[in-house]
């Protein structure tokens, strides 16, 4: 007889499960409607070649990292200067 009870419960709270699952299931999909899509306008334009050019301006001031002092070993005048720019 308890056998008979614990079968019957276990088959009660089976079918009820399911029947939770399957109302659960109609309600998801009564739910969930294919959203419709809406148009948007676009401008659409075909691709070229340009050229590119980035440019920046800045304004400020430079000061190095190491400052050297330039002093003659000897005095005198620099009369001229035997080399080119860039030897």
């Amino acid at each position: 007889m308890n056998k008979k009870k614990i079968l019957l419960l276990s088959v009660a709270v089976f079918v009820a499960i399911v029947a939770i699952l399957i109302y659960n299931k109609s309600r998801m999909e009564g739910k969930s409607k294919p959203d419709t899509l809406t148009a948007i306008p676009v401008t659409v334009t075909k691709a070229e070649k340009m050229k590119l050019t980035e440019q920046t301006t800045l304004v400020g001031t430079i000061t190095a990292n190491n400052d050297v002092a330039i002093v003659s070993e000897t005095q005198g005048k620099v009369t001229s200067v035997l080399a080119d720019v860039g030897d």
